[in-house]
């Protein structure tokens, strides 16, 4: 199969890519950045220069292909509008080819918001923090579009862990720095997460199936403090600081983000259990801190698929 993939050089969509590349899929990467190309091409992925912002840089590759997954994001106060505007770009591209296409959305489970001690499944109803307020909106345009061909999956990951990317990365790079980690709330919330390797086996899973229109959470359905998991990378670590970061503070430092990071999350993916067979194999991140900082130390992200 020929993919478009955004984001391919990120920390989700580096993994998935190899994991596409190892199926024996054509990968069509689209990066910004021309210098990244010998690298892409190195890889065995088909590199497309563009900008996730301007559509008519990459609508030609992207109407070849016959599945297309959205994983590019670009930060900042244009974040809402650039991913929108990418979003609708892609369904077009998809839409035109006349043949049949799988259009892949990568939203979050943080547009759930807080989930009062009851796991949250597909069909609870959304409270977005302000820093993912836009997303439900993009989540409903993606799903409405399926028809006429067109096959539409939103997958939400949880706080994904393994390798130097995402939170839990961070956490290990101030752990090792420092030898401290700051946590907003001291920590007593629950992260939902999910292992890297089995996210990117969620989208594999999504490739194959092929559902016409559907939502799939991706958490290991773990209920594990923050304080939890810092404080087992700390033992992991030989020894450290878990430290209180008041609110405000954060929130100086952080902006918006701050209501992201203290959201109290208990998440279901049962769905994508029965509906799709998949299966969580890595153990939750408190559970695994030691072979988690042996992946940080050695910059790699999944032996499984490296």
């Amino acid at each position: 199969m020929r993919i478009f993939l955004t984001g391919a050089t990120g920390y989700i969509g580096s993994a998935l890519a190899r994991r596409l590349r190892a199926g024996g899929h054509e990968v069509v990467a689209l990066t910004r950045d021309a210098a990244k190309m010998t690298r892409l091409r190195e890889r065995g992925l088909h590199p497309v220069v563009g900008d996730l912002s301007q559509p008519d840089s990459w609508r030609r590759e992207a109407e070849g292909c016959e599945a297309l997954i959205h994983l590019g994001f670009e930060f900042g106060k244009r974040a809402a509008e650039i991913d929108r505007g990418a979003v609708e770009g892609m369904l077009r591209s998809a839409k035109s080819a006349g043949a049949p296409r799988l259009f892949i959305y990568t939203s979050g489970v943080w547009v759930l918001g807080d989930s009062r001690d009851r796991p949250l499944d597909e069909e609870a109803p959304l409270a977005p923090p302000e820093i993912v307020g836009w997303r439900p909106a993009i989540e409903k345009t993606v799903l409405a579009a399926a028809g006429d061909g067109l096959s539409a999956a939103v997958v939400r990951p949880g706080c994904v862990y393994g390798g130097r990317g995402g939170l839990y990365g961070m956490m290990f790079q101030s752990l090792l720095t420092d030898r401290k980690i700051r946590l907003v709330k001291n920590g007593s919330n629950c992260w939902a997460s999910v292992y890297l390797d089995d996210l990117v086996e969620l989208y594999r899973l999504v490739l194959e199936r092929r559902p016409q229109r559907s939502i799939y959470h991706a958490t290991n359905g773990a209920a594990e403090t923050v304080r939890k998991v810092a404080e087992a990378f700390v033992e992991a670590a030989g020894g450290g600081e878990v430290l209180d970061w008041p609110i405000e503070e954060a929130r100086r430092a952080l902006g918006p983000m701050v209501d992201a990071l203290t959201l109290d999350q208990r998440v279901s993916s049962e769905k994508a259990k029965w509906e799709l067979g998949w299966q969580p194999k890595m153990a939750p991140a408190a559970k695994c801190a030691e072979a988690l900082l042996a992946q940080w130390e050695a910059e790699v992200s999944l032996p499984s698929v490296s």
